[in-house]
């Protein structure tokens, strides 16, 4: 008998907790011809039927306000990350300006920067004229800002195509 009661609870147990909806089988308790107990959730032919067993129909009103409250969620979380993902856009929108600026900037700083200063140009033995390091170092720090701008530039872009 005890043994039955664990089947049984067993049983309904997986009707409750299991991936079918709550009342999709019925559970049919069998005496079966030698005296066994059987729990299906099919209609078997060998033993004799002794009990019905199925899960009462859910309260439509708890089932309504359930899905309500549900959608309610789902809806909420939407409008959340709606909300950063915007806030996100319109910053990255801000830093590809602000970047694009800085880069036109740069380039012209590189572009007025070619021009040797006075000392960077030096004479040589055979009467013609070299640039002294320094000028090569100085245009090196232009070149540099201006790939440094193109690469925060381009990081941006693709950081705006990502979220839309």
């Amino acid at each position: 008998m005890k043994m039955d009661r664990f089947k049984a609870t067993l049983i309904l147990s997986l009707v409750f907790f299991g991936n079918q909806p709550i009342g999709a089988w019925e559970v049919y308790r069998y005496r079966m011809p030698d005296g066994s107990v059987a729990y299906t959730h099919e209609v078997s032919t060998t033993g004799k039927l002794e009990e019905v067993l199925g899960a009462p129909p859910p309260d439509s009103a708890h089932v309504e306000q359930a899905i309500r409250v549900k959608r309610k969620r789902e809806e909420e979380k939407a409008n959340r990350i709606a909300s950063q993902r915007e806030a996100d856009l319109s910053a990255v929108v801000a830093e590809i300006r602000n970047t694009t600026i800085v880069l036109e900037t740069a380039k012209q700083k590189l572009k007025s920067g070619m021009e040797p200063g006075p000392g960077e140009r030096l004479g040589t033995a055979g009467g013609h004229m070299r640039l002294a390091p320094s000028y090569w170092r100085r245009v090196g720090e232009l070149q540099l800002a201006v790939d440094d701008a193109r690469e925060r530039l381009d990081d941006a872009y693709s950081v705006r195509n990502t979220l839309k």
